[in-house]
């Protein structure tokens, strides 16, 4: 498809998300690349502008000590899920997921905390300039 129908972003959190609750969409406000204009930093939220196949990546750093949850979001409905586990150490653990799905013009998705009870995280999502958590998206076609 031609250059001007091309889609993808990439965007990280401009700083740690201390203890986010359950049910929490993770904001990645800092916008590096947004061709096609889809990724709204205000929601955290990636909205499709044309149907088609699209990959999505996440990449979640638990601070030490910690684990974090999280699960990517097509309209409310999980369809992948991270866990990143610095367990009892003094060091950070990275959990990185990709999920490829065809989406309709509309749809919603985007990162978020579980609901889930049994998922609940425990501690921060760690984002500095030494390591960044990520959101980025493209349609394959």
């Amino acid at each position: 498809y031609p250059i001007s129908d091309a889609v993808a972003f990439y965007a990280y959190m401009r700083a740690s998300e201390i203890n986010p609750s359950r049910h929490h969409v993770i904001i990645f406000d800092v916008v590096v690349t947004n061709e096609g204009n889809a990724y709204n930093p205000n929601l955290g939220a990636f909205i499709t502008p044309v149907d088609g196949v699209y990959a999505f990546n996440w990449n979640v750093i638990a601070h030490e000590n910690n684990h974090i949850f999280t699960e990517i979001a097509v309209n409310s409905q999980s369809i992948g899920n991270a866990f990143a586990d610095s367990g009892n150490h003094s060091d950070v653990s990275y959990s990185s997921v990709t999920v490829v799905k065809r989406l309709n013009a509309g749809d919603a998705v985007l990162i978020r905390t579980p609901a889930e009870s049994n998922l609940a995280s425990r501690g921060s999502i760690v984002s500095f300039h030494g390591g960044r958590s990520t959101f980025s998206g493209w349609r394959i076609f």
